[in-house]
């Protein structure tokens, strides 16, 4: 048992070496890490970075110094309650990556099992859960996000609920797909030749081989969820004040354009490089695992 593992471990050290040579010299993808990783930081670091957290924290207002263009008091300007843009699109970012991040940890939490057992299982299950994943599908988020508003109060956690139960249909196709080809493969038939049971074969020998290409899928896509929530932000239903959204600054902006520009145009920047960042790493993670979707 042991002989094929040390035969096989060297060429899946080989082709990771080349997906990592791949990665490194595709200047694209080092970009989109680069950003990627600097709006992390910036997230993390939001509290200790910004010369004013309080107006990104609590309902602070500022009247005299409303409207102001960027300067160097102000990197950003300042809002129309006098706030500080700089620190609430710093906090914005740590807000809206991590909800993003959140939604895509749960999409990939539902989508998964379900594409597992509904590829490996075949059969009327599989046409049921394909048939519900569809009707989903169909429904656009907008109008998610308008029957969830009349049941519950509009807020982040609203905004969240919606994209999650608009992308984990996508999730759960993609992986039924792969999975309906992978338990033809001769490695699964040789599993359930030597009488190892259904789940295991799904652990151990299936799901590992999803996961690379549910990684890429999410990097590529959490970009879209960014946008997503800033729409619903945007249109009321996401993130409320006091909360730093992209979303909601720009729709706070829009009463006062096109003379204090620099309202929308930081958050609408900071949206610009976030899914400019991930669909960058995500390509580069595309040839680092030689995925195609």
């Amino acid at each position: 048992m042991k002989r094929p593992k040390l035969a096989i471990a060297p060429y899946r050290r080989y082709e990771l070496r080349k997906g990592l040579y791949r990665f490194r010299k595709n200047t694209l993808s080092m970009v989109g890490l680069v950003i990627i990783v600097g709006m992390v930081l910036m997230a993390v670091l939001a509290p200790w970075i910004t010369p004013y957290p309080g107006d990104a924290t609590s309902f602070a207002t500022h009247f005299p110094i409303a409207f102001q263009p960027p300067s160097w008091a102000h990197w950003f300007g300042t809002d129309d309650a006098g706030r500080d843009m700089f620190t609430r699109v710093v906090f914005g970012t740590q807000v809206d990556l991590i909800v993003a991040a959140g939604v895509q940890a749960v999409v990939i939490a539902i989508g998964l099992p379900i594409g597992l057992i509904s590829g490996y299982v075949g059969g009327r299950l599989r046409d049921i859960i394909l048939a519900i994943s569809r009707v989903f599908i169909t429904i656009p988020p907008l109008i998610l996000a308008l029957v969830a508003v009349t049941a519950f109060k509009p807020d982040l956690a609203v905004a969240a609920l919606v994209v999650t139960l608009a992308w984990w249909p996508w999730y759960t196709e993609l992986v039924d797909g792969i999975v309906v080809s992978l338990k033809q493969e001769q490695f699964v038939e040789a599993s359930r030749t030597l009488g190892k049971p259904s789940f295991r074969i799904i652990l151990e020998d299936i799901m590992p081989n999803t996961l690379p290409t549910m990684i890429v899928k999410a990097t590529l896509d959490i970009g879209f969820v960014v946008i997503l929530l800033s729409t619903l932000s945007f249109l009321g239903v996401g993130a409320q004040e006091p909360t730093p959204s992209w979303g909601t600054m720009i729709s706070r902006s829009r009463l006062y354009l096109p003379g204090s520009w620099w309202i929308s145009a930081f958050p609408g920047l900071f949206i610009f490089l976030a899914v400019l960042g991930f669909s960058l790493l995500g390509d580069g993670l595309r040839d680092l695992f030689d995925v195609q979707l």
